[in-house]
């Protein structure tokens, strides 16, 4: 959260200097912050093997019985479900005791500000 904190201070600062000193609104703020500028500046971590388990099986409950235009299921009930027997969602979570993120500084508009770089390898990151 703190991460956040930092981002959004930064931002403000930024549009504060860009609207020549008129303060922006917190919905403002927020509304300039990209999905990017969140996943390069900002800590995540995995919600844990039951909160994983259980926001999936919610989606796919949700989704089993959605059909495109021609009638066809998206989602087939059969394979999908020998898939998730089989899913180990344990592998996919933050190790546990690992630091996984290293800030570097970085400039944003001429404000100095902390950048994270994830260590897991998995493409995008998480």
């Amino acid at each position: 959260m703190q991460d956040v904190c930092h981002l959004k201070e930064a931002k403000r600062t930024r549009l504060r200097k860009k609207h020549q000193g008129h303060q922006p609104t917190d919905a403002q703020v927020l509304a300039s912050i990209s999905s990017k500028e969140l996943a390069e500046h900002c800590r995540r971590k995995t919600r844990g093997v039951e909160e994983t388990h259980a926001l999936i099986k919610s989606l796919l409950d949700s989704m089993w019985q959605l059909v495109d235009g021609t009638g066809l299921h998206l989602i087939n009930h059969d394979h999908m479900s020998r898939v998730w027997e089989v899913q180990h969602f344990a592998c996919i979570q933050d190790p546990p005791g690992v630091q996984l993120y290293t800030n570097i500084w970085v400039e944003m508009q001429c404000i100095a500000h902390s950048r994270c770089t994830c260590l897991r390898v998995c493409q995008g990151g998480i």
